[in-house]
Parts: C-alpha cells; structure tokens; sequence
C-alpha cells in the first residue's frame, strides 16, 4: 500500500507543479507543488471531519498564496477583503 499512497502523492504534486509551470520557473514551481502536497492532505481529512473548518483552511492557504507578505485572519480573509466578506455573508 505505501508504494501506492506515494504514487499519488506524487502525481498530485506534479499535477500542482504542472499547473505553476506557466507562472513559475521549473525548480520553483516543483518545489511549490511539494510545499501544496502536504496541506491538500490534510484538508482532505479534515473536510471528513469538519467541512466548514476545511473550507477557512483553504481560503487561507489561497489568501497566503496570492499574498505571501500579508497574513490571513483566522476565516482566511486578507486584511482588506475582511470587510467585503463579513458584509457578504450577512447576505
């Protein structure tokens, strides 16, 4: 089984790095596409245990990834997108 659970992981990770190669060099986008790796397994089992806490995960890692200087609230909201989404929410 260990050589299987590899095997996916590492099509998952070249699946990431195929998708950066357009934005990034090669060995950046490769070593991107490891550092994504890890956190979709963990949401993954996390959204078996709670899909509302493995959506703000996500929304955080997308927040950290477009914005890596700028850090996240604990919802995932950037600092000036925390506005328009507690005001959409309320919706």
């Amino acid at each position: 089984m260990g050589g299987q659970v590899q095997a996916f992981r590492d099509r998952l990770s070249a699946a990431f790095a195929n998708a950066m190669a357009c934005q990034h060099e090669p060995d950046l986008a490769s070593g991107q596409a490891r550092l994504l790796t890890a956190p979709t397994f963990g949401i993954w089992l996390t959204a078996r245990i709670d899909s509302v806490g493995a959506a703000q995960t996500c929304d955080a890692i997308a927040a950290r990834i477009c914005n890596p200087h700028q850090a996240p609230d604990e919802r995932g909201n950037r600092p000036e997108a925390s506005t328009a989404s507690t005001v959409s929410s309320r919706r």
